[in-house]
């Protein structure tokens, strides 16, 4: 079950934050295709490395993108996307 959480939470803050997963990769220092896979559940066991460069790029903690009852209220502002591109 974690799994499907960590998807739904990883694909919620893209779309909250109208980025695609390649920048989100991008940004996170990743591999193309690293974040791909785990939304659509095709990495059971990302490592914690992966997991704490996508939670460094929204701001979060790795225990937050498994929470199931997660919220995303974590929207970058256009200064700090600037900052951060």
């Amino acid at each position: 079950m974690s799994e499907n959480v960590l998807q739904k939470n990883i694909s919620q803050l893209v779309d909250d934050n109208n980025i695609d997963v390649y920048e989100l990769e991008r940004r996170a220092g990743l591999k193309k295709g690293n974040v791909y896979n785990i939304i659509k559940g095709r990495s059971k066991k990302p490592s914690a490395e992966m997991l704490q460069a996508i939670a460094d790029v929204f701001g979060i903690t790795v225990k937050d993108l498994y929470e199931d009852e997660f919220i995303s209220l974590v929207q970058l502002s256009p200064k700090e996307l600037a900052l951060i591109q």
